[in-house]
């Protein structure tokens, strides 16, 4: 923390003028919310006003990052005013640490007033410094610019869903719990939100589940900013009122964007699940308009009772579930002792293989022992399910409503399947896989050969072949789904 007296000493003015700067910005065609955490969206501004006690004469001191937006000082009688923009909380708290060692203005000013500007979720970041500096905090209730920082590191703002590597390993989901209490208003409200939702650029899916007076909130974002923009829209809207209640929450993603999300969730009350494991995940198609949410969803939760083997075991379920056509992701997310496995499929059928597939991996329950499990996804799915799950005593969850802005990329196999042509394709993909151990025979032979020394002109094709057949059958073995080599 940076004591009050270090801020007071912070500069020098050198006339009545002022000085000060202003980062080079991109005129933006339209307006941006200013309440978006985004680098290029969000100035969080710190202000104060000193009283001059005697006129200053030394040189402006200016060292100040990128992250500083503007800075300039303006004079009204006896009053300084301090006229500061920061990208984020961070930034803000960069340019204290900055100014700490700067020393002069305490000779010659007294400071009057000090107050930080900005979203809540920045805010409550600066909540320590903010209270050790005496200063008022106001939240951003709304507002927009037309300015965005051409500087700025992280991403532009969300002006449409790029659906790459990095959004499908890194995205970020709500899981939101809600006891109903009055049925006619709750549908209304449950149309109303899916309507604001799905003009959010940065969603990934968002659907309603249910089960008995219970419902769930079934929705992913592309990352954290998308997550707010979010939660703020609707606190704009209004929310269930007394039609239902908030019994339990919880955000899950990858730590660094869960950071952004903390000041949000702590007003929530949602606990932070971040992410424990590798992801794997299945190339899949963008649905600018939005389709019926098919999605099928299982949420398990295990209690960790032994550490030791817990990464071993998580990492084995994930490389099994690669090879899964209908696995749309799958990761695991952690808070505290508590590990849950975030996973998607296509349908039933999907489910029904994974589970049919990890039978064999028992090495997760010798560290962790599963507490809940759940299934969600549309009735006639749920339906195909519900002797599995009453088996392993989950709770299945039908879909009321929702949408998603993906469908899943169809392979050979899956096109195949749905023509009733699968056998020639798999039987092609086995031979294929075959030519992975005729290149293996082949480099051995070859580098025995080398050995040798029998057949040296010919043996950069020999390995150039035999590396190809390897890559080939490599590539068709994990085409096919596991326990179909044989």
């Amino acid at each position: 923390m940076v004591p009050l007296l270090n801020l007071r000493n912070y500069a020098r003015l050198p006339k009545p003028s002022m000085a000060g700067f202003l980062q080079r910005m991109g005129v933006q065609a339209s307006c941006i919310p200013s309440h978006r955490v985004q680098m290029s969206s969000l100035h969080l501004c710190a202000l104060c006003m000193h009283t001059m006690t005697s006129r200053m004469q030394a040189a402006c001191v200016r060292r100040f990052g990128n992250n500083c937006v503007y800075h300039g000082w303006t004079e009204a009688g006896d009053t300084l005013f301090c006229r500061e923009g920061y990208l984020d909380s961070d930034a803000v708290l960069a340019h204290l640490n900055n100014v700490a060692s700067c020393t002069g203005l305490a000779d010659c000013t007294r400071l009057r007033r000090l107050e930080l500007h900005g979203p809540p979720s920045q805010l409550a970041k600066l909540q320590g410094i903010g209270q050790q500096m005496g200063a008022e905090c106001y939240e951003r209730q709304e507002g927009f610019q037309r300015v965005a920082l051409a500087s700025a590191v992280n991403a532009e703002p969300l002006c449409g869903l790029h659906l790459d590597r990095t959004v499908l390993r890194d995205f970020c989901s709500i899981h939101a719990y809600y006891k109903v209490t009055n049925e006619e208003a709750v549908g209304r409200l449950l149309a109303s939100f899916e309507t604001r939702t799905r003009a959010e650029a940065g969603c990934l899916w968002y659907a309603w589940d249910r089960t008995d007076d219970r419902l769930f909130c079934n929705e992913a974002y592309a990352n954290a900013e998308a997550v707010l923009a979010h939660v703020q829209h609707l606190e704009g809207v209004g929310s269930f009122g007394g039609a239902a209640q908030l019994t339990d929450i919880e955000f899950h993603g990858p730590a660094a964007e869960l950071e952004k999300v903390m000041g949000t969730a702590k007003k929530l009350g949602a606990a932070l699940f971040a992410l424990e494991s590798d992801v794997t995940f299945k190339p899949v198609d963008l649905c600018t308009e939005g389709k019926k949410s098919d999605l099928c969803t299982m949420h398990a939760y295990f209690r960790v009772e032994d550490e030791s083997g817990v990464a071993g075991a998580l990492a084995e379920l994930v490389d099994k579930s690669r090879a899964e056509d209908s696995c749309m992701y799958y990761g695991w997310t952690r808070a505290g002792t508590t590990l849950f496995c975030r996973e998607g499929y296509t349908g039933a059928a999907g489910i029904l293989a994974h589970l049919a597939n990890v039978s064999a991996c028992g090495g997760l329950t010798k560290f962790a022992k599963p507490h809940r499990i759940e299934i969600h996804g549309p009735e006639e799915e749920i339906a195909k399910l519900q002797q599995t799950a009453d088996e392993m005593g989950a709770t299945c969850y039908t879909r009321q409503s929702g949408f998603q802005h993906f469908q899943a990329r169809p392979t050979l196999l899956a096109v195949a399947r749905r023509s009733g042509g699968v056998e020639p394709w798999r039987q092609l993909f086995r031979a294929q896989t075959a030519l992975k151990y005729v290149g293996l025979a082949g480099l051995s032979l070859t580098l025995l050969a080398r050995l040798a020394r029998r057949t040296q002109r010919r043996n950069g094709w020999n390995v150039a072949v035999a590396s190809l057949m390897l890559l080939l059958g490599h590539l068709a073995e994990r085409k096919l789904p596991s326990g179909e080599m044989s």
